[in-house]
């Protein structure tokens, strides 16, 4: 199986399994301390189903939200994810570009490889960094 064939989390988990440094998939994937809260997450998701609402009309459909004064394209963002540039050069610059492209928030992390000064030159006081 590879990315495109890929249809869901699970799927995705086992591709990242099969791909990375044990240490790096470890990292990603845990949680701190001893799990709970990792494991409370996934048994809340796991109370919600998701129903797919075939042939509707949806070239009209705005998921836009304003957060913090700004528009934003979608009602979430990248959230902090430290050390990522241990795992790949530049990683949380690159979170900082999908997000300016995305037009999401993006929250750096204070454990990031990448200087704040790197990251707000890719995603400018005027676009979807905050104040």
């Amino acid at each position: 199986m590879n990315v495109e064939q890929a249809v869901n989390l699970d799927d995705l988990r086992l591709l990242a399994k099969r791909r990375l440094p044990k240490i790096a998939f470890d990292f990603i994937e845990g949680g701190v301390d001893d799990e709970l809260c990792l494991k409370r997450n996934r048994e809340a998701f796991a109370r919600y189903t998701l129903l797919p609402r075939y042939l509707n009309y949806v070239s009209t459909r705005d998921q836009a939200a304003t957060l913090m004064g700004r528009s934003y394209a979608h009602p979430f963002g990248i959230s902090p994810m430290g050390i990522l540039g241990m795992f790949r050069p530049d990683a949380g610059l690159m979170l900082a570009q999908a997000a300016a492209d995305a037009n999401i928030p993006y929250l750096m992390s204070s454990a990031s490889n990448a200087s704040i000064e790197a990251a707000a030159k890719i995603a400018p006081r005027h676009g979807p960094a905050w104040p």
